[in-house]
């Protein structure tokens, strides 16, 4: 099993008017993968999770409340799961 972290330290702001919207400081996520090799099939099967927490956090936004009437975040990436398998040739 191979265990992995994405962090990210960053302050994201934005103010509409005179009061704050959305404030994040820093953002973790946590990976996972199980590996087996199969030596007879000159293979290797993984099992993969991003994000396996779920958690929620925002990669992005902008605020056009000035001139256009709204402000706008980009949501990260959910859980994601997946198999990969390799073979060698």
């Amino acid at each position: 099993m191979k265990p992995d972290t994405v962090s990210q330290i960053e302050m994201f702001y934005f103010f509409i008017g005179k009061r704050l919207n959305l404030f994040q400081i820093g953002r973790g996520t946590l990976n996972a993968r199980v590996s087996q090799e199969i030596s007879d099939w000159n293979a290797t099967v993984s099992l993969w999770g991003k994000n396996v927490t779920n958690r929620h956090y925002f990669v992005g936004g902008n605020d056009f409340s000035t001139s256009l009437g709204f402000a706008y975040t980009i949501p990260g990436a959910p859980a994601t799961f997946g198999i990969d398998i390799r073979k060698r040739f």
